[in-house]
């Protein structure tokens, strides 16, 4: 009995902990997606060039150091992508873009300024010669003083860690409560008998 309380304990404290849920989208199937790829990197406010230096919220979130802007604004030297527009932590939808470190990409997202939001259904692409064939002549250069570059947040907030890890100590002193109050209980019968 105390092995199945202890064991129902334990898997709620797990599901509590990982509470990983989901929130489902699709992107829309294009006829000729290499021609909307080249229109999107025509006409979109920003299209810039940039290698991700740091990760984060499970790499959906990415620090970019900018090596080139095609168009828009003439952005810093770093700037922060969300790849989901979902930020709260433990939950992911099926367009959610991945970062790798070291990874180089054209950006095409959907707004003009940072924190841009880039989704897996966006024009973003791995940086290839293919791709580079398309830079405008009058690429620019990223802002020639670096600003701070931003602040890559954790996936998981410290009070939901601090949650978690304050849930679990309560579960494991239940646990060991119940075992020792049942343990007296079995020593007093065997005692009694």
């Amino acid at each position: 009995m105390v092995r199945r309380i202890g064991s129902t304990v334990l898997i709620a404290w797990f599901v509590l902990i990982i509470g990983i849920t989901s929130a489902s989208a699709s992107c829309i199937g294009y006829r000729d997606p290499d021609a909307e790829f080249r229109k999107a990197v025509t006409s979109a406010p920003v299209v810039f060039v940039g290698d991700v230096v740091a990760t984060s919220n499970n790499n959906r979130t990415a620090d970019i150091s900018v090596v080139e802007v095609w168009s828009g604004p003439r952005l810093p030297s770093r700037v922060l992508v969300r790849g989901s527009h979902v930020d709260e932590p433990n939950v992911y939808s099926s367009v959610d873009r991945y970062f790798t470190l070291g990874q180089r990409l054209l950006f095409v997202p959907g707004r003009d300024r940072s924190p841009f939001v880039d989704g897996a259904c966006s024009s973003t692409r791995e940086y290839t010669l293919e791709v580079a064939k398309l830079r405008p002549t009058d690429a620019s250069s990223p802002a020639p003083s670096p600003l701070a570059a931003p602040d890559v947040e954790d996936a998981v907030s410290p009070s939901s860690s601090w949650l978690a890890v304050t849930l679990g100590a309560v579960a494991v002193a239940l646990i060991s409560a119940l075992a020792a109050t049942l343990r007296r209980r079995a020593l007093r019968h065997s005692v009694n008998d």
